[in-house]
């Protein structure tokens, strides 16, 4: 996993958010995924240049924390990306949870 620096992560949602950039374009400007960019954005837009700074720590959610979520994501139709910006997780995490709990 590559580490970006805070005043890359900083830049990239200013150029989407301030100058104008897609998601995508921003994506191929810096030479990331877009995926990258989306979350940079979403918290920035959310929680501020904060959000952006230190931003290698990790969240644990509890059992119930994930299934809250789930369960939003399934009764207000919501997709893995929409659940993910709603709740302010990254949706690779709420796949893994659907996944985990599909199989048990």
């Amino acid at each position: 996993m590559v580490k970006y620096s805070e005043e890359i992560r900083i830049k990239v949602a200013i150029d989407v958010l301030e100058e104008g950039l897609s998601e995508n374009e921003a994506a191929r400007k810096y030479g990331m995924n877009h995926v990258t960019v989306n979350e940079w954005v979403a918290a920035h837009s959310k929680h501020g240049a904060t959000e952006l700074i230190n931003k290698g720590t990790h969240r644990t959610f509890t059992g119930e924390q994930r299934q809250y979520i789930l369960e939003d994501m399934h009764e207000n139709h919501l997709s893995y990306k929409a659940a993910a910006k709603k709740h302010d997780v990254q949706d690779r995490s709420i796949r893994n949870w659907e996944r985990i709990y599909r199989n048990e």
